[in-house]
């Protein structure tokens, strides 16, 4: 696949508002420029609409890339997040468990 360059003239100030709001979408002026182009060609018409997050989305997406920075972000299974989390057991828990008797009466 042979590369090309595309230029365009716009005004500072647009690039600097469009550049931010992609920021929040997690994207590059040449990364929506591509998104957008390959929408043109797939759909053969002016294309999709993606929005810059809400406030509350954006909170959502930081609170869990540092949740991910923090305590690493691969889980093998549920078991093992949700015992990461303190919210019931983890796999390691229950194989621990699996030889005890349950108590009775």
């Amino acid at each position: 696949m042979m590369e090309t360059y595309v230029r365009a003239r716009i005004d500072a100030a647009l690039k600097d508002e469009a550049t931010a709001v992609l920021r929040d979408c997690g994207l590059t002026i040449s990364a929506a420029f591509r998104l957008f182009l390959g929408q043109v060609v797939e759909e053969q018409r002016l294309p999709l609409e993606i929005k810059r997050p809400s406030a509350r989305l954006r909170a959502a997406m930081q609170e869990a890339d540092e949740i991910a920075a923090k305590h690493g972000s691969h889980f093998d299974d549920i078991d093992d997040m949700l015992g990461s989390l303190g919210h019931g057991e983890g796999k390691q828990e229950k194989q621990q468990g699996k030889g005890r008797a349950k108590k009775t009466g």
